[in-house]
């Protein structure tokens, strides 16, 4: 059981906002906990470490929809493009995905899924199916459809039909 720690005030000092707020029922501080649980599950379930749940989506995009550029590809993963320039660049060196010129345009370029990169998501795929159902696992089955539609709207700000 946790204890909790009441700072004492001086007789004189009014209560502040900051004394109201409880950390653990805050929405932000539960996603980043959720976050972290969905991370240490992937790594368990999947039996690796070398491989991170960002990568794995990378993988997973790449293999379902193809060769993108790394502007489609960072809308299609929801990072920012710097963050997926260095997703792509740590996937390149360890070969899992082929970064190419798109064209004659030596600025354009193409990502695109190696051998290895499918090899691994074979590999990895079984495991990231066993992290959904452990997320959820805690969810009443007949809560799971609402709770995506909420999580959906919370990481979109729109519920996808």
């Amino acid at each position: 059981m946790q204890k909790t720690v009441t700072r004492k005030r001086s007789p004189d000092s009014q209560p502040s906002l900051a004394d109201s707020i409880n950390l653990e029922h805050g929405a932000g501080f539960l996603l980043r906990v959720a976050s972290a649980r969905a991370n240490a599950l992937f790594e368990e379930l999947t039996g690796q470490n070398e491989i991170t749940p960002q990568q794995y989506g990378t993988l997973l995009i790449l293999h379902q929809r193809g060769t993108l550029t790394p502007s489609e590809l960072a809308d299609a993963i929801h990072t920012d493009r710097s963050t997926t320039g260095e997703i792509v660049r740590r996937m390149v060196e360890r070969e899992l995905v082929k970064l190419d010129k798109s064209g004659t345009d030596g600025r354009s370029k193409k990502v695109s899924i190696s051998a290895a990169g499918e090899a691994a998501l074979r590999r990895l795929a079984p495991g990231g199916v066993c992290v959904q159902d452990a997320l959820l696992a805690r969810v009443p089955p007949k809560h799971r459809a609402a709770f995506m539609r909420y999580l959906t709207l919370i990481a979109f700000g729109a519920v996808s039909e």
